[in-house]
């Protein structure tokens, strides 16, 4: 996940399934939040349900966006009709 937000330079926001579900099933992952240079900005610390709260600064996407060649390149696609 960190690696993605670094080559995307974005935020991922990775909500996980843990713990036991009503079929019996279990699952294991913690949910966090990855900053555009791929720090971890929150998880939480266990597996069971919860809700993890983060502040996001939107400007730092624009801010690595302008530091990484290659994401410089965005641009808006006009199709024809």
């Amino acid at each position: 996940l960190r690696a993605r937000a670094i080559e995307t330079g974005a935020f991922v926001l990775a909500p996980a399934q843990g713990g036991t579900h009503e079929d019996g099933r279990r699952t294991w992952g913690r949910s966090l939040v990855v900053g555009p240079w791929g720090e971890v900005i929150a998880r939480l610390d266990h597996d069971e349900p919860g809700v993890l709260h983060a502040r996001l600064d939107l400007s730092a996407v624009e801010q690595a966006r302008a530091s990484v060649p290659a994401l410089r390149h965005d641009r808006d696609f006009d199709l024809p009709l």
